[in-house]
Order: structure tokens, then C-alpha cells, then sequence
């Protein structure tokens, strides 16, 4: 458990329970839960809310995650999907804390970096959300496209934390089996950890579409930034990985 004087170094707002679950971790789990309702989903295509257990390296159950979102949204804006990220500890306590992400597009699909939906201030965002205040958030940058994707995590003031890069090519390797992972780096581009989308090659993980990341990193990172590596996981979800029909791809596969 994390000492008075470790919660008292972060400059956010972090609930402290947040806090002191993530200090002394060397990376997080983040999976995605597959019971009765992504049964449902894979025989009907209808699209349900997703569902996460957070966990450290060694197994142990931190926290949950749920989402809420609105079910007719899910089916049309697929991975735009405006939603609420309800946070739990692993005993099923509500904490005030949330992952807000609004209706946004993003420009991850563009033929070539044009920065239309950045400038629109339409990218791709989620908001940190404790007691009802923003304490950061995490967003799409300029410059990305199709090739070479650009994201930032930012503190309640507005500073960026940590910023990580993802390319094309990084994706083809789940071709051939293996995990996708982007490096994670601070504001001067020192790589300080690591964010991996897992492959499981199990039945479940297979037939349910479920998606499974790591973020872990240096020992010295504190547990504020490891909230955050957090946050770009649970966005990389879905900008990349989430597979339902959207509005601005009206052509891609259920």
C-alpha cells in the first residue's frame, strides 16, 4: 500500500485507493471479460458493452472496469461509440472515478495526414474523470494517419505526460501470432515503458473478438503516469481494435 507521502507527490486527483493499488506495480493487465453476454454477441452481432478485469503482472485482481453506453449508439458509431468507463475495486466497491469518452472520429484511417478531425477538434479523445472534475485525458495528435498514428496523455494543468507512436507495420504482425506492441515514451521521447495488445490464441479469445493489453514500465514511473498508460490502453481498444460498423466506415465488417 502506497505511504501518505507517496499519494502526496501526485499532482492530480486521483481517489487514492487508485493510487495505492497502482504504486509499486511493475505493469498492468487489462482483460477483457467474455461470459454469457459476448456469447450473445458473437451469435446475434449485436454489439454489447465491454467489460475489463484489471490486473498486475503476477495475476492479482486490482481492478473492473465497466462500460456504459447507449446500445443503439454501439450498433450504428461502432468504434466511436460515446461511452462511460465505470471504475470498481476488485471486491466490487464503486469508486467516483471514470473514463469519459465522447462522439469523436478519428483520423487513424485517413489516406494521408491531413489533421482534418484535429482541427476540428474532433480527434479522438477520453476524458480521466475523479469526483466530477477532469484530472487528465488522453487524445489523438496531428500528423496522424493511416501509416504512423501520434497520441498523448495529459495532467489536469494540461502537461503532457507521456506520448506513444503506432505504425502500420506495427499491426501486421498479429499475422503471424504474436503481440503488437508501442513503446511508450516521456515528453523528452525516453522510452519509459511498454503497451502491448496480447495474443491469446484460445477458443474464448477467438470466437468472442476479445482483446487483451499490457502496459508495463520503468520502475521509477509513478503511479499517476501508470493510470494513464492505462487510459491510452483502454483507447487503442477501441480506435484500432474495436470491430463493430461505424459511421464514418460504413463498409467495414460486424
Amino acid at each position: 500500500m502506497a505511504t501518505k507521502d507517496v499519494y502526496d507527490e501526485n499532482d492530480s486527483r486521483i481517489p487514492k485507493p487508485v493510487i495505492e493499488l497502482l504504486t509499486g506495480k511493475k505493469g498492468l493487465f487489462l482483460r477483457q471479460k467474455g461470459k454469457y453476454r459476448e456469447c450473445f454477441e458473437m451469435c446475434c452481432g449485436c454489439e454489447m458493452s465491454n467489460r475489463y478485469d484489471v490486473e498486475d503482472l503476477d495475476g492479482n485482481d486490482l481492478l473492473k472496469l465497466k462500460e456504459q453506453s447507449n446500445c443503439c449508439y454501439r450498433q450504428c458509431c461502432g468504434s466511436n461509440t460515446p461511452f462511460e468507463m465505470e471504475f470498481e475495486l476488485a471486491d466490487g466497491t464503486d469508486l467516483d472515478m471514470t473514463f469519459y469518452k465522447p462522439y469523436r472520429c478519428t483520423d487513424s484511417n485517413a489516406c494521408c495526414p491531413c489533421g482534418c478531425w484535429y482541427w476540428c477538434n474532433c480527434g479522438a479523445q477520453m476524458d480521466i474523470i475523479a469526483n466530477g472534475d477532469k484530472i487528465g485525458y488522453v487524445e489523438e495528435q496531428y500528423g496522424t494517419w493511416c501509416w504512423k498514428g501520434l497520441w498523448s496523455a495529459f495532467d489536469d494543468e494540461g502537461n503532457e505526460r507521456l506520448k506513444m507512436e503506432t505504425h502500420c507495420c506495427d499491426f501486421m504482425v498479429c499475422c503471424c501470432c504474436s503481440d503488437i506492441d508501442f513503446d511508450i515514451m516521456d515528453p523528452e521521447d525516453k522510452v519509459i515503458g511498454k503497451l502491448s495488445k496480447k495474443w491469446m490464441c484460445t477458443c474464448c479469445a477467438c470466437t468472442q473478438q476479445l482483446d487483451h493489453f499490457q502496459v508495463e514500465f520503468e520502475e521509477d514511473v509513478s503511479a499517476e503516469n501508470k493510470l494513464y498508460g492505462l487510459a491510452l490502453a483502454i483507447l487503442m481498444k477501441y480506435v484500432y481494435f474495436e470491430e463493430a460498423q461505424d459511421l464514418d466506415n460504413p463498409d467495414a465488417a460486424v
